[in-house]
C-alpha cells in the first residue's frame, strides 16, 4: 500500500502541480524537466523511472562537451534515473550522490537506501 500511496504522490507532484504551477529550477536547468516517468512492479518492489529532458551544465561549453559525448556513449541525450520502491525502504542502486556539486567527478552514481518512514507528507497537502 505504501509503494501505492508513493507512485501516486511522484505522478501527482510531477505532473498536475507542474502543469498548475511553475516550478522555479536554476536558470541552467530551465529547460530540463521531467519528460516522462515510467513503472514497473516486480514481484517484491516497484521500480520507477524518471526521464528528465537532458542533463545540463551550467556552463554552455561544457554542456555542449557533454551532450555530444552522452550522444556517442549512450545514444541519447536524455538523463534516465531508476530506483526501486519497496514496503519499507526506497533504493537508489546506482543513481545517488550526496553533493551537487559540478566541479565533483568521481563517485558520482552510488548506492543508498532510504527508509520509507523518513519520507514525509504533510496531512495539510504538497504545499503546506
Amino acid at each position: 500500500m505504501k509503494k501505492i500511496i508513493f507512485i501516486l504522490f511522484v505522478i501527482i507532484a510531477t505532473t498536475f502541480f507542474s502543469i498548475q504551477f511553475e516550478i522555479k529550477l536554476p536558470i541552467f536547468d530551465k529547460n530540463n524537466g521531467v519528460y516522462q516517468i515510467y513503472t514497473f512492479e516486480h514481484q517484491n518492489k516497484l521500480e520507477v523511472t524518471v526521464v528528465f529532458w537532458d542533463e545540463d551544465h551550467p556552463n554552455s561549453l561544457i554542456d555542449f562537451i557533454y551532450d555530444i559525448y552522452r550522444f556517442f556513449k549512450w545514444g541519447r541525450f536524455y538523463d534516465i534515473e531508476t530506483f526501486f520502491i519497496l514496503d519499507d525502504k526506497v533504493i537508489f542502486e546506482d543513481d545517488y550522490c550526496n553533493s551537487q556539486s559540478y566541479f565533483q567527478t568521481e563517485k558520482l552514481h552510488n548506492y543508498k537506501e532510504l527508509s520509507t518512514n523518513t519520507l514525509y507528507c504533510s496531512p495539510e497537502g504538497l504545499d503546506s
